[in-house]
């Protein structure tokens, strides 16, 4: 079991943070390909909207502002570090658990596979937790 802990305090933990782009890069399809292709940055992603997707990574802002420029050096981006106990809002019970307690695309599945998310508003209109 020693060995296991040790591993645990070796792996560092996932952060979740919300990349928002311009029409310049081609699209969400685009961007969701890219990201498919840097795993050793991006260990997950989901989207629910056109122009915004919401990544999981072990990397600083820095490092992940820096790979993305690099991608697309002339587009107009943001790049968030979410804070779970400063966000609300109107999303899919997954979106929350995403932010909640991120972890990595297991290396057997499709990227983006399911990932794009389409569903309707939630009728309630609270925050689904």
């Amino acid at each position: 079991m020693s060995a296991r802990i040790g591993d645990l305090l070796r792996t560092p933990a996932l952060k979740v943070f919300l990349l928002t782009f311009d029409g310049t890069f081609g699209g969400r399809a685009v961007v969701q390909a890219f990201l498919d292709t840097r795993r050793d940055y991006i260990k997950n992603w989901i989207s629910n909207f056109e122009s915004a997707i919401l990544i999981a990574s072990d990397r600083s802002l820095t490092e992940l502002r820096d790979t993305i420029r690099q991608k697309f050096p002339t587009g107009l981006f943001m790049i968030i570090e979410l804070d779970l106990m400063k966000i609300d809002g109107w999303m899919p019970e997954n979106i929350w658990e995403f932010i909640s307690s991120p972890k990595p695309t297991k290396p057997t599945s499709l990227p983006g596979a399911t990932k794009v998310i389409d569903l309707p508003a939630n009728p309630s209109g609270k925050k689904q937790t």
